[in-house]
């Protein structure tokens, strides 16, 4: 009798490990430099970060029909990087229209490589 009990304790433990290890919570971005992303983006592609710097240029485009699409572009805040990271903010979650070029700021997003260009997705902004 108790070898049942210990076998079915057993496989309940080893099924809430599997569920617990696969999941993604949310909120848990990695704080990074941007220099540090630039320096090696293949190792963050695909997980959510934290970057700090200037907003150099804050793009909408877009129409009433397809939507706004945001795109800001920030730079390391103390100026010893000129590479421009690109921070793309989802149609339905736009950054706060209080935001204005030459802001300090702390984006969350998740990395992304295309043609050999980082940036980040689904972007938002955390202070």
């Amino acid at each position: 009798m108790m070898s049942n009990t210990n076998r079915t304790l057993c496989s309940l433990l080893t099924t809430l490990f599997i569920t617990l290890s696969s999941l993604t919570f949310v909120g848990c971005a990695k704080k990074i430099a941007i220099e540090s992303l630039f320096a090696s983006p293949n190792s963050y592609v695909g997980k959510r970060v934290e970057v700090y710097g200037d907003i150099y240029t804050i793009e909408i485009a877009g129409g009433g029909v397809v939507g706004k699409s945001i795109i800001i572009r920030i730079s390391s805040p103390d100026e010893t990087s000129v590479e421009l990271l690109k921070c793309e903010f989802d149609r339905d979650s736009p950054p706060p229209p209080s935001l204005k070029e030459g802001d300090l700021v702390t984006i969350e997003g998740k990395v992304d490589i295309v043609e050999g260009t980082v940036f980040l997705r689904e972007c938002k902004v955390v202070k």
